[in-house]
């Protein structure tokens, strides 16, 4: 979509509206959203996954830069006029699309999703750990899940299963939410 400011599919409630801090809105509103990260095969050196990456941090990090709005302090909002002036949304997306496609998914024996900056450089698992399901009670239904999806989120984030303390159970989002029908807090 070439209104998109992220790097990443989002799936949106477009009866909702969803302000986000330093977002460049010239194209209009999102709405509340769901991430959606692809999952891309990854160099399997350490070495080579290690310059990998970086590259393609660069390339994410410019592009935020890019459809963010000019703030901060005077170096920074510096920084981000040279960012705007010399790098084009598509330009960045597609250097990122090269990199990405260096390393075909099902060449690959390490995989992950690393489709924005905000995705942790740990995010690196064998291939396998995906290649099939199981079936995972939720509530009273079944879903799959990765076979590995143990390992998975361990990687990710630790120990899953135990709750963080209080003090850490906090959003790391500072949106704004509404309806859109009579622009209500969500």
């Amino acid at each position: 979509d070439s209104k998109s400011r992220h790097s990443i599919v989002k799936i949106i409630d477009n009866r909702t509206v969803k302000i986000e801090k330093n977002v460049d809105y010239k194209n209009g509103n999102l709405g509340i959203d769901i991430d959606i990260f692809p999952l891309d095969g990854q160099p399997e050196s350490e070495e080579e996954y290690s310059k990998w990456y970086d590259k393609l941090q660069v390339a994410y990090r410019k592009y935020n830069v890019k459809i963010s709005k000019i703030s901060g302090s005077i170096k920074g909002r510096i920084y981000r006029i040279i960012i705007k002036s010399f790098n084009s949304k598509r330009g960045l997306k597609n250097r990122a699309n090269k990199l990405h496609a260096m390393y075909p998914y099902a060449c690959s024996k390490y995989i992950g999703a690393i489709e924005s900056s905000f995705n942790s450089k740990n995010n690196r698992i064998e291939r396998e750990k995906y290649d099939s399901f199981v079936l995972l009670d939720f509530e009273d239904q079944k879903f799959k899940a990765p076979v590995g999806y143990h390992e998975i989120l361990t990687k990710m984030y630790g120990d899953y299963m135990e709750l963080p303390p209080a003090e850490k159970q906090v959003t790391h989002h500072s949106n704004k939410n509404y309806w859109k029908e009579g622009k209500k807090d969500i």
